[in-house]
């Protein structure tokens, strides 16, 4: 997986694996490098395990006070919305902490912040083919980060993006 996220140097990220470890550090964790530079690791995903999706998280947002999650997808259609603050800052390079239970046979799609005023368009695969619906973030059900989600759509999910 690729991802380019912009930085202003005072947030934080969070890389998350398909199979339900999620990973918080600071940017104070990341050294510059050259346009040569190899980078460093951010995660260090487990036997057998994909990176799958990160996300930054500014200052800023952490700051305003309004309430931030994160949304968590699967590819069967299992979601569900954490706050924030339930995944600690860890050191980079290091596995994280669980991000949801997943489901024999199931894998994370992706992770996503969002805020009870964003909505969402999920694409889906359907009995009549593939389905797009649009969702509200506030009224997607709010999880502990190691207990399941509730199904969002009808079958396995393609996509999401924020509207």
């Amino acid at each position: 997986m690729v991802v380019a996220l912009l930085s202003r140097g005072q947030g934080e990220y969070l890389v998350t694996t398909d199979t339900a470890q999620t990973l918080r550090f600071s940017d104070e964790q990341l050294r510059s490098q050259g346009r040569v530079g190899q980078g460093v690791a951010a995660m260090a995903p487990g036997k057998n395990a994909t990176i799958v999706s990160a996300v930054y998280l500014d200052n800023e947002q952490i700051e305003s006070g309004e309430f931030l999650s994160l949304f968590i997808v699967t590819r069967n259609g299992i979601g569900k919305k954490v706050p924030a603050e339930q995944y600690p800052q860890k050191g980079r390079a290091t596995a994280g902490v669980v991000c949801t239970e997943l489901q024999a046979g199931d894998h994370i799609l992706l992770i996503m912040l969002v805020t009870d005023e964003d909505t969402l368009l999920v694409t889906w695969s359907g009995k009549s083919g593939d389905q797009v619906s649009v969702l509200k973030a506030s009224e997607i059900k709010v999880f502990p980060r190691a207990r399941s989600g509730v199904p969002l759509v009808d079958g396995p999910v393609i996509g999401v993006v924020k509207l």
